[in-house]
């Protein structure tokens, strides 16, 4: 349990973070499985500068975890 991602967004953004990457274990039916990875979309005036290299996090951060099983 953690604060909502506004927060958790503010405090990266104020410790200078690069990145922030947000981990949950949501529940779900015992015989489901996989994942998802949210990444931001583009909107114009506000994501601009994060949205390339967030994509390319997502992709890394995707790819990892299928290799890892």
């Amino acid at each position: 349990w953690g604060p909502c991602i506004d927060e958790r967004g503010r405090v990266a953004a104020e410790a200078g973070a690069d990145a922030l990457v947000s981990i949950h274990a949501d529940g779900a039916d015992a015989a489901a499985h996989g994942f998802h990875v949210i990444r931001p979309g583009a909107v114009a005036g506000y994501t601009d500068g994060i949205v390339a290299p967030a994509a390319a996090l997502a992709t890394e951060v995707h790819d990892a975890l299928v290799a890892a099983g």
